[in-house]
């Protein structure tokens, strides 16, 4: 039989799922019809329901925006690395190819060695950032003193590059900070949402107790009360809308003097024969060879290897 769902709802979802369908229910009911509610309860449903609604929306806006912009700044951020890597690689084999204004001491001007081969560390953003800065700079003053400007890409696109990256980022951490800020509002409103549909959801229950159950449950359903079938309430094969009620724990271990239940008897189920593993079969063929070892003599293998 189905129950009402315990405990209640727990995601904001649920409950201004719940919230909505009774105050919907409340907007449809026809004059002379039956209000299950108090006048109390239907006051607080009004307003904490456009309160947490509108604050949820707000996060929800703020999140979906953050999520955007950090998908961005991700993808900006890739291209730059690539750029940033394929100008260091490009500058290292003009110094390895001898070009004119190209020469080993230029590494210098990016924060390298004068005879390191190998890529600056870019893993994080910060890193990213520091090596692109200086990269922008120190091409700046390498052609100042008189070397070969670099391209594929050049500076230039890589500065125009790194603009982008800084202003997406400012952009992330300004929509993570307001995020921040919109899910502190909503989860200041959690407890009260709770409070209200769990008051509600008891009113209606009270309201409707003594008609059947299945009316009772079609009724609570019009006001967004919710049911589940509960985990005891189980299918046994030959019964109909049996009930097994566990006289134990669930941590009881099964033992010799476990007698199951009347209900298990009946249906031909036993769980202590089910939870004991069964024995493995062992072929004739296996039991013949092992018959025939345990009478071999000893000596005899040793006359055979003589």
């Amino acid at each position: 039989m189905p129950r009402r769902a315990l405990p209640l709802p727990r995601s904001d979802v649920a409950h201004l799922d719940a919230l909505t369908a009774a105050q919907h229910k409340i907007d449809s009911l026809q004059p002379g019809e039956i209000h299950p509610l108090s006048a109390k309860t239907s006051g607080r449903l009004a307003r904490v329901r456009t309160v947490f609604g509108r604050a949820y929306s707000d996060w929800r806006a703020v999140l979906g925006q953050q999520t955007e912009a950090t998908t961005a700044a991700n993808r900006e951020k890739e291209a730059l690395r690539i750029d940033v890597a394929h100008f260091f690689q490009a500058l290292n084999l003009a110094i390895a190819r001898g070009e004119p204004g190209f020469r080993a001491g230029d590494r210098t001007y990016y924060g390298l060695a004068a005879n390191q081969g190998t890529l600056p560390t870019m893993v994080k953003e910060t890193e990213l950032l520091r090596v692109a800065e200086t990269l922008v700079s120190g091409e700046a003053k390498r052609v100042a003193a008189g070397g070969k400007r670099c391209t594929m890409p050049t500076a230039k696109e890589i500065s125009r590059r790194l603009r982008e990256v800084k202003r997406l980022v400012r952009l992330r951490k300004r929509l993570v900070a307001e995020c921040d800020r919109k899910n502190v509002a909503v989860a200041r409103l959690r407890p009260e949402v709770a409070d209200l549909v769990r008051d509600i959801w008891d009113e209606l229950d009270f309201a409707w107790r003594r008609d059947e159950p299945a009316a009772r449950r079609r009724r609570l359903r019009e006001w967004g009360v919710v049911f589940v079938t509960r985990g005891r309430e189980a299918k046994v094969p030959g019964i109909t809308s049996a009930r097994l009620q566990l006289a134990e724990p669930q941590s009881q271990i099964l033992t010799s003097d476990f007698r199951p239940p009347a209900l298990f008897r009946e249906c031909g189920h036993n769980p202590l024969q089910a939870s004991r593993p069964r024995a493995r079969r062992r072929s004739p063929r296996t039991d013949d060879r092992n018959e025939r070892l345990a009478s071999c003599n000893p000596s005899d293998f040793a006359r055979k290897i003589e």
